[in-house]
């Protein structure tokens, strides 16, 4: 849906922090061409955010079998799907609008011992609202797409320090 734009979702002035740590990374649309419009763009960033998810699931130390999203990006089926699809994985948004309270909840009980294991716990506390299965036509692609936003990543990283170092000059330099 992108038109072959690639989206690297890193915004914060301080850099990324997660999977990786490099204060000087910076988001950027990479692939642009005068034919792509703001729809290429906005699937870009949905894509990228989604592979920006895959990237720090990809460096947990377990395997992750079943996801669960929260927040605001939550409220769009098509950002959840690309999560699921971009992971290869079932992804569930739970029915509770407060999940940190309703974590909090689970491990204090769990700590009562009201509850056995924390798996039974939260199966017995956290009602999935809808589920996102991953599509076995796309999952594919976007392992394919993962390897790319990867590589592009780690190929941008001289590119972003230089920049930095650039900029940093520009600052004590002249203001003209």
């Amino acid at each position: 849906g992108s038109g072959g734009v690639m989206y690297h979702p890193y915004l914060s002035t301080s850099g990324e922090r997660g999977p990786f740590v490099d204060p000087d990374a910076r988001g950027q649309f990479v692939g642009l061409t005068p034919e792509h419009d703001t729809e290429h763009l906005v699937r870009a960033v949905y894509e990228g955010l989604s592979l920006a998810v895959r990237d720090c699931v990809e460096h947990l130390p377990a395997d992750a079998t079943d996801l669960t999203l929260s927040g605001g990006g939550t409220r769009s089926d098509l950002w959840c799907q690309l999560v699921a699809d971009c992971l290869g994985t079932p992804v569930g948004v739970p029915s509770s609008s407060e999940p940190g309270a309703k974590g909090a909840a689970i491990l204090l009980a769990l700590a009562v011992d009201a509850y056995p294991s924390l798996a039974t716990a939260v199966e017995e506390m956290v009602a999935v609202d809808r589920r996102y299965e991953p599509r076995e036509g796309v999952t594919g692609t976007y392992a394919a797409l993962y390897d790319l936003f990867s590589e592009t990543r780690a190929e941008m990283a001289p590119v972003w320090s230089k920049r930095a170092a650039v900029y940093e000059e520009s600052i004590r330099g002249d203001s003209d």
